[in-house]
């Protein structure tokens, strides 16, 4: 809501300011009776002489439907006439100016002293009875500026033809002034619905491009409908902006754009009610039936709207109380659908509430305004309909922020979890595989690899408990994991006692790797020694091919490496065992580190071939002497 505050403030400060910079132009308002002639024009009027010719008394800002009607006992609006009134007491040697917010359907022309000042469209063709086209028919404001004649009066005719409408006459005030003071408030007028205009047409676009990032999204599809169709408004209805700035912006069109807000409004207020709180009735019928209506009052809508669309003006117009009627109920509609959420508690909702209720006082005010015609030359209804929009507009926001809150955390959780698979699973696990986040394993994923891996077993003795010897063995863990990382290896299974271990670096590093692990075992005998503890552990190192990937099923899968090498690997363990021997190599690891390093410095004292099970072809291994100082 503090967004809303401020772009209201900043909107009254913007056109108080304005008002400021004109210096609070003034003018008068000629509301009031008026002379009407039905179906007589300027020249008849100009040319009659005293009493000859004599107007009915008629309210402007007013329509002649009523009088049309007690004249020729027929509602017959297509038609033309003039209004007259004398306006006295000005000065002669002062330029005076006029402004006409709103010119009648569908052309006009105004007279002062007898003399045209402005028009809109061709009203004249009326009276010739030539072909009308829709360029002959225009809307937009009227400003003209004039003298009165010596004895300060100006005589003001107003000829009006209606070509196509369903309602005509004067229905706008004829606002006077100084030529200057009337400038200004025009321009305050126009830029005032320009912003207005511009503001809700870029907020449109704005809402249109982030649907079409992210297509799930419809409700910004749904609300940038809506505040375009309302930004046509804005420039059709009251002060027709689009009309001064268009010269080929005809009648027809203006009311074709005017009417959409009376159909598509409602449809598309309706859709991002629904998108953003979609129904949650427990009765199945009972939500069928919600939705079934629903569709129905959208078809209405839509049907209301093809026809206003593809008829011509002079049909189009006359369904105007049916959409004001559909507007209306599409207004009751929305508030029941607001209200029935609100109880529900749905969040934001007030949001959405608030509003339609600002958009619902907006539409009374204007109301109230078109039949009173205040002083005031600017209807208040831009404003309640910006903060309309901009109520959406928070809402949305608020929306999009638990969103990006709710994305956060579940990131967060993900990434927690990842790190927790991480610990099961090893991150170079994954890369040997080639994936890079754990979500992408799947079941059989596998990858042929060739490098040392190395076969520990650890034996820990002394008069311990359980539990001790369970905390001694993990402590024995912790210390020589991080030597095998910083080795360029990782552990890829823990066994009962020990562990395997790849090394997907220079094959030295194994032999490097296996040194360090004695360091770290001879470490934990120092702290224990005063337990009798004794920990001992045999390392068998190899080389060769192996596959690496996942085992299991869909819903319990394990990482695995399968290989010859990795039994080989087991069977020199255990020869270490028999020959209490601590680290021993075969000679494939060997050949493989003299041809990767040759000047290696390693001390390598070959043992007898030795047949182990499983092998064919007895073994030729190698003992490694450890250096005296690491």
């Amino acid at each position: 809501m503090r967004r809303v505050k401020r772009f209201i403030t900043a909107l009254l400060v913007l056109t108080f300011s304005a008002v400021n910079a004109y210096s609070l132009p003034k003018f008068t308002n000629l509301d009031g009776e008026w002379e009407f002639f039905l179906e007589k024009s300027p020249e008849q009027i100009f040319s009659a002489e005293g009493s000859e010719l004599k107007g009915v008394k008629q309210n402007v800002p007013g329509f002649w439907n009523k009088e049309i009607e007690n004249q020729k006992g027929v509602n017959q609006p297509h038609t033309y006439g003039c209004y007259r009134h004398t306006v006295t007491g000005l000065d002669p040697k002062q330029e005076y100016a006029f402004l006409l917010n709103d010119t009648p359907q569908s052309a006009c022309a105004i007279f002062v002293n007898r003399k045209q000042i402005a028009s809109s469209g061709n009203p004249f063709k009326i009276l010739t009875g030539e072909k009308i086209f829709p360029s002959d028919s225009q809307i937009k404001p009227l400003h003209g500026e004039f003298y009165s004649d010596k004895d300060g009066n100006a005589e003001i005719v107003i000829f009006i033809a209606n070509f196509f409408y369903r309602k005509s006459g004067l229905w706008s005030s004829l606002l006077i002034g100084t030529s200057q003071d009337i400038f200004n408030v025009n321009t305050i007028i126009l830029t005032f619905y320009t912003i207005v205009f511009g503001v809700l047409f870029f907020i449109g676009m704005l809402n249109l491009i982030q649907f079409f990032i992210n297509k799930k999204s419809k409700e910004y599809l749904y609300l940038g409908i809506v505040a375009i169709v309302f930004a046509l408004r804005i420039g059709t209805a009251g002060y027709c902006s689009l009309g001064t700035l268009f010269s080929w912006f005809n009648a027809s069109i203006k009311i074709k754009c005017e009417f959409l807000c009376l159909w598509l409004a409602p449809i598309y207020l309706l859709r991002t009610l629904y998108s953003l709180y979609p129904s949650e009735i427990k009765n199945a019928k009972f939500l069928q039936f919600t939705k079934f209506f629903r569709y129905i009052y959208c078809i209405i809508g839509y049907t209301l709207g093809v026809l206003t669309l593809l008829t011509p003006a002079r049909i189009c117009n006359e369904f105007v109380p049916i959409l004001q009627m559909y507007q209306v109920s599409a207004s009751v509609y929305v508030m029941g659908l607001c209200i029935y959420n609100i109880i529900k508690k749905k969040k934001h909702i007030l949001y959405f509430f608030t509003g339609i209720l600002f958009l619902s006082l907006g539409a009374v005010l204007d109301l109230i305004y078109t039949k009173t015609r205040t002083s005031f030359p600017i209807s208040v209804f831009p404003f309640f309909l910006v903060v309309f929009i901009f109520c959406l507009l928070h809402l949305l926001a608020s929306i999009q922020n638990d969103i990006y809150r709710d994305t956060v955390k579940v990131s967060e959780n993900l990434t927690k979890l990842n790190e927790a698979y991480l610990k099961f699973v090893p991150k170079e696990f994954l890369t040997l595989l080639n994936k890079d986040d754990i979500t992408k394993i799947k079941l059989g994923d596998y990858s042929n690899i060739e490098m040392p891996i190395m076969f520990s077993k650890t034996v820990i003795k002394g008069n311990l408990t359980a539990e001790e010897t369970f905390t001694v063995f993990n402590e024995y863990l912790e210390s020589i994991s991080p030597v095998i990382k910083r080795h360029g290896g990782f552990v890829s299974k823990f066994l009962s006692g020990g562990f395997i271990a790849i090394f997907t670096n220079y094959s030295i590093e194994a032999v490097s790797a296996a040194e360090e692990i004695i360091f770290c075992t001879n470490k934990i005998n120092e702290k224990y020694a005063d337990k009798n503890l004794s920990v001992s552990t045999k390392i068998g190192l190899h080389y060769g091919k192996m596959i690496i990937g996942t085992i299991g099923e869909e819903n319990r899968m394990d990482d695995t490496v399968i290989s010859d090498t990795v039994n080989t690997a087991s069977r020199i363990e255990s020869v270490c065992e028999k020959l209490s021997k601590t680290i021993i190599l075969s000679q494939e690891l060997k050949d493989k580190i003299e041809t990767e390093s040759p000047y290696n410095g390693l001390k390598l004292i070959p043992l007898k071939a030795i047949q182990v099970k499983g092998k064919q072809k007895p073994l030729q291994l190698f003992e490694y002497v450890e250096k005296e100082d690491i």
